[in-house]
């Protein structure tokens, strides 16, 4: 071999190393841009499904009682209402009320109740952005504490479940649940 053959060999290594070390960078940084891709996607998810997410509240509203329990020992009577605060619709909605276990502290300073709760349960179709629904109509004197379960979806399908706890002057939530939809 000449002395300009191994120059040219030499040189030809050289660029095919430079080339190599260049594409190995540049596959380096498409792999980043990939997994930043990936990453965005999942935030502008989230965000979707945040966006779109119902929230589903227990309110009570007090009526007068009926004619007939006026003067008697039942002297008030409230309506369970649902409403949906949140950014999207409720879908298969199943809202079920049992009678706790525990006693609250007004309970236990009351006369034992005429008409005691009751176990409810209601299913809904729908509840749309900023609806409300009546569900129930209670008409006794208990101060019995009771826990409220509430079971939906949302647009994306993925399953929620709610509960609540308290009496009926009002509720607190105790836990919250989502089953995501795979």
């Amino acid at each position: 071999m000449t002395c300009i053959q191994i120059a040219f060999a030499i040189l030809n290594l050289v660029v095919l190393s430079v080339t190599a070390y260049f594409i190995v960078l540049y596959w380096r940084e498409t792999q980043n841009m990939k997994l930043q891709m990936i990453e965005q996607n999942c935030i502008a998810n989230k965000q979707l499904k945040g966006s779109m997410m119902p929230i589903l509240d227990i309110r009570f509203e007090k009526g007068q009682p009926p004619p007939e329990f006026v003067g008697g020992q039942i002297q008030f009577s409230y309506d369970v209402f649902v409403h949906n605060k949140g950014k999207g619709p409720a879908f298969n909605i199943n809202i079920q009320r049992f009678v706790s276990e525990t006693r609250g502290q007004k309970e236990v300073v009351r006369n034992p109740p005429i008409s005691p709760l009751e176990h409810f349960q209601k299913t809904l179709n729908m509840i749309g952005v900023g609806e409300s629904i009546k569900v129930h109509t209670e008409r006794s004197d208990s101060y019995r504490s009771f826990t409220i379960m509430i079971r939906f979806s949302d647009v994306f399908k993925d399953n929620y479940e709610w509960i609540y706890e308290g009496d009926r002057d009002g509720v607190s939530i105790k836990s919250f649940n989502l089953f995501k939809n795979n």
